[in-house]
């Protein structure tokens, strides 16, 4: 293995680095040969790492990957790879140093996209061998999604729990512009100052603007090939397919790479972002360095650490926000901030989308990947983290109840993550409709049923609670819908122990309709639970201790001398009757302040209740 690894392994990583460069300055001259050409070098690295993987080479392989992944230039920032600039901190030295000139376009580099492919076949063909070499996998594909060049419906199809309402979709087409290559003709004006703009506008086009529209088309229609392009590679079923089959090894290392991408920069790669911006130089890894020479350099025997690697994506993915920040600041001032920000987050939450379907496909060895999940989604909950980290967390953990609802103390252990959320405002209307979505799911499927505990029933409250007053009108039907099976069927879980927090949730969503109607189904559930309450009194609570029963002795006549009597004659009142009687109270005091509504119908179905 060792004669293979440094010897045969390395010989071949030569010859195919003499041949890409070879191949892709004949492309530039001759392009049809030059791109056969470059696909065989391809097709030569594939083979190697199949040869790696056979052999048990896991460090080779691993590195072939890393060479991979640099040549597919997707381990720079996106503003990086047009020609903006980027520079590290002394905490990230090791990790960055000039590019003797700026990488072209992912769309406009056929050697980046054959990369690309080849590195995706590989993971998916030879995952099982991989180690380090995942976090090269994720790194591209978190690259690919910072270009906006995977599916716009989402890498595994944006709808997990129920289709996007009507109103939904047309809000969408409203805000996504649409792509138009060919612009429409303007309409013609008979006045002067409408044939006056069209002289400008001609007079503009022959000097030169007719060119850049052409140039700038162009740009869009290869961006929109490589789009396509990209749809072929496959990338969800390495988190699928592949990611079923893994061994407890490689498993493993993929949950690593996927949880240090969803977890927050580190200290160190904060000072990065604060770093000021060079002009004169450009993010590059050497351990992922673009230039193609590099190839073979190192021993193929030598370990690519995980640490390492690790190192240097969050290194580069601290650049490349600082990148961003930088670009978006000299155009707009404050906005470059913003714009880092938003590359890191969407990175995040693609991390943590990838780390849920792993978790997903991997269910049997759920005890093994939950560590990391939980990692990641209480830090992605917390007060500090973006909303979007949070709805993604909140979904994930969603998901993750309902496929697993049915093993022994599940719900038990994922739900009360929820309870770290402490700010359930201001859902965005695409998830807010996913998160009602899936609680409903989980509750008609019969997760009550399965509580042991109040911690998963309150942490399902309170999303029913935050859905059920939601703006979007689909989102709010399916939160109330939550509530209202929450309110009669709580499985195991005494009525005493739920009673308090389901009352309160029922009066904040009565308090907080906006009509009529919605004020009308909120009493509605309350009197249900009056019904529950009443029922418990009469199989549990002594007869004395039913105000109901005192009311009917008394509207029928019976002396109240004789009332006094039988009550001197009675015991004590039981602990239990005691908690009935003050369950009873409060419900009737929260009747009580309902009554005094603005809206004179709400007024009325508070009295009528």
């Amino acid at each position: 293995r060792m004669m293979l690894s440094d010897a045969c392994l390395m010989t071949s990583l030569d010859a195919i680095a003499a041949a890409v460069r070879s191949s892709e300055d004949r492309q530039k001259a001759d392009g049809s040969r030059g791109a056969d050409e470059l696909r065989y070098a391809f097709d030569g690295l594939a083979l190697l790492a199949s040869l790696a993987s056979s052999n048990e080479l896991n460090a080779a392989l691993d590195n072939i990957l890393l060479q991979l992944a640099g040549l597919s230039t997707l381990l720079l920032p996106a503003a990086a790879a047009s020609g903006a600039t980027a520079a590290a901190g002394a905490g990230a030295a090791a990790c960055v140093q000039p590019l003797p000139a700026p990488a072209p376009p992912f769309y406009s580099s056929l050697r980046a996209r054959l990369a690309t492919e080849t590195l995706l076949r590989v993971a998916r063909e030879e995952g099982h061998a991989l180690r380090a070499g995942w976090t090269s996998v994720i790194e591209c594909v978190l690259g690919l999604d910072e270009r906006s060049l995977l599916p716009p419906s989402g890498l595994f199809g944006e709808a997990h729990f129920v289709q996007p309402a009507s109103e939904l979709a047309a809000r969408r087409a409203t805000e996504q512009p649409r792509l138009e290559l060919d612009p429409k003709p303007a309409a013609k004006s008979s006045s002067f100052s409408g044939w006056f703009n069209s002289a400008v506008y001609l007079s503009s086009y022959l000097i030169g603007g007719g060119a850049e529209r052409s140039e700038e088309q162009t740009a869009l229609q290869a961006e929109e090939a490589a789009r396509r392009e990209v749809a072929e590679f496959g990338v969800a079923d390495i988190f699928c397919e592949t990611a079923a089959f893994l061994p407890p090894a490689s498993l493993l290392a993929l949950i690593d790479a996927l949880r240090l991408s969803a977890l927050p920069p580190s200290p160190a790669a904060d000072k990065v972002v604060d770093t000021p911006v060079n002009a004169d130089t450009l993010l590059s890894a050497p351990c992922m360095n673009d230039d193609v020479s590099s190839l073979g350099q190192r021993s193929m025997s030598e370990p690519a650490s995980p640490q390492s690697s690790a190192a240097c994506s969050m290194a580069n993915s601290a650049a490349g926000a600082a990148v961003c920040g930088a670009a978006g600041g000299a155009a707009g001032g404050e906005s470059g901030v913003t714009r880092s920000e938003m590359v890191l987050e969407r990175r995040r939450v693609m991390a943590l989308q990838l780390l849920a379907e792993v978790a997903l496909r991997n269910r049997d060895r759920f005890s093994r990947i939950w560590p990391a999940v939980y990692e990641c989604c209480s830090v992605s909950v917390c007060a500090r983290s973006s909303k979007p980290m949070r709805e993604q967390a909140v979904l994930t953990l969603l998901r993750l109840s309902s496929r697993l609802m049915h093993r022994d103390e599940a719900l038990e252990t994922v739900l009360p993550v929820l309870l770290e959320v402490r700010d359930w405002g201001g859902l965005s209307h695409a998830n807010a409709e996913q998160i009602s979505g899936g609680l409903l799911q989980l509750l008609q499927a019969g997760a009550a049923a399965q509580l042991v505990t109040i911690s998963p029933y309150e942490a399902m409250l309170r999303i029913a609670s935050a859905t059920a007053s939601h703006p979007l009108a689909s989102a709010a039907a399916m939160g109330f819908k939550a509530l209202e099976l929450l309110s009669v069927d709580a499985g195991k879980l005494p009525l005493s122990l739920v009673f308090p927090l389901l009352l309160q949730a029922l009066l904040d969503y009565s308090r907080s309709a906006s009509s009529a109607e919605t004020f009308k189904e909120g009493v509605s559930c309350i009197s249900k639970l009056y019904l529950r309450l009443r029922h418990s009194a009469s199989s549990a609570a002594a007869p004395s201790v039913a105000p109901t029963r005192q009311y009917d002795q008394l509207m029928h006549g019976l002396p109240l001398a004789d009332m006094e009597e039988q009550h001197a004659s009675r015991s004590v009142p039981s602990a239990e009757d005691a908690v009935w009687l003050q369950m009873w109270l409060s419900l009737l005091r929260g009747l009580s302040s309902l009554c005094i509504q603005p809206a004179i119908p709400a007024r009325d179905h508070a009295l009528v209740a």
